[in-house]
């Protein structure tokens, strides 16, 4: 029998904003590059200035359940290198879930 699971590495709570999922990633392929390199090659691309999480990705699969599943409405992937951390924002796309 087919199954799918989930988990959010956290959940950022604020009184004045929304809660966010967050979702932490480090390559092992990538863990000495810096981390905006490895989010570039890997995960994300960057439009009009802004870095966004490819749609068809197996990362950006698991975060659009996990907003499913917790019934939020962002999350921020960090892309974690021994060279510093990278934060791309992702919306809840409905399409997907």
């Amino acid at each position: 029998m087919p199954f799918i699971g989930a988990s959010a590495d956290g959940i950022l709570s604020c009184s004045c904003h929304e809660d966010i999922l967050i979702e932490i990633k480090c390559v092992e392929a990538f863990k000495s590059e810096a981390s905006n390199y490895a989010a570039q090659i890997c995960y994300c691309y960057m439009q009009n200035g802004v870095w966004k999480l490819r749609r068809e990705n197996a990362y950006n699969y698991q975060i659009q359940i996990n907003l499913g599943i917790y019934k939020l409405n962002g999350a921020i992937l960090i892309i974690f290198t021994k060279k510093g951390i990278h934060p791309v924002h992702a919306q809840f796309d409905e399409d997907l879930f």
